[in-house]
C-alpha cells in the first residue's frame, strides 16, 4: 500500500502542470503536437502521472 501523501507532495506535483496544455487523450495530443512540430521543431508527447491527461514536451 502507497504512503499518503503530504501537502508539499501534492502541491509540487499540481505544480509540475501548471501553464502546460492538457489533453483529454493522446489522438488529440498527436494530432495537436504534429501541427505544432512544424512550427517548432520536436515535439513528444506525454501521459502526466499526476494529473492523468497528456502534455507535449522536448525530445532530451
Amino acid at each position: 500500500m502507497a504512503k499518503p501523501q503530504t501537502a508539499g507532495q501534492r502541491e509540487w506535483q499540481v505544480s509540475a502542470c501548471k501553464g502546460k496544455a492538457r489533453f483529454a487523450n493522446g489522438t488529440l495530443a498527436h494530432r495537436v503536437a504534429k501541427e505544432r512540430a512544424k512550427k517548432k521543431g520536436a515535439v513528444i508527447v506525454y501521459h502526466c502521472r499526476w494529473c492523468g491527461q497528456y502534455h507535449h514536451g522536448r525530445p532530451q
